[in-house]
């Protein structure tokens, strides 16, 4: 999170790029070191059909959630200009090559890379500690935080909570 604000000025569109690749790099080379299987620390299961259909239609569901509650926050929490000028500019897309940087940043690489560490790692570390919400509900609130944009914080808790559940049953 940090490297990816420190270098969005100087690398702008590629920063969410290399952004989502630092925050994955050490946990792959410490597990490495301490010879853990990253197939099963990060719970990279072959996931059955129904779980896949049922995650899309949550996934649309979530997102019209997510719409209308930020809109319900919008009106208590006002957004800092820092905060909405920093989101429009990392979310600028000017040219084809800035759509595929994007695209690949927070679409694929932040969704693969933050469910491995999330639901894969933190997550079942927390389940081995502690009954499954709780570990669900300090997983989503770890992610929640993580992301650094307050008045979105319900919105990802939200989405937190829903993956934390689709990763424990799947």
């Amino acid at each position: 999170v940090v490297f990816t604000f420190l270098t969005a000025s100087f690398l702008p569109g590629i920063d969410l790029l290399i952004g989502e690749l630092v925050f994955v790099l050490p946990f792959i080379i410490y597990l490495k070191i301490r010879k853990h299987d990253l197939k099963t620390t990060f719970r990279a299961n072959r996931v059955d059909n129904r779980i896949v259909g049922v995650s899309v239609l949550l996934g649309i569901s979530i997102t019209v959630l997510a719409d209308e509650l930020d809109r319900i926050v919008a009106t208590f929490i006002e957004v800092p200009p820092e905060w909405h000028e920093l989101v429009s500019q990392a979310l600028t897309i000017d040219s084809l090559s800035d759509a595929i940087i994007l695209f690949t940043a927070a679409v694929l690489f932040a969704s693969v890379f933050e469910e491995m560490v999330f639901r894969g790692m933190l997550q079942q570390a927390f389940e081995k500690r502690v009954n499954t919400p709780r570990a669900l509900f300090s997983t989503a609130l770890v992610f929640a935080f993580m992301h650094l944009y307050s008045p979105w914080t319900i919105q990802i808790l939200i989405l937190g909570l829903m993956l934390g559940y689709l990763a424990w049953r799947s």
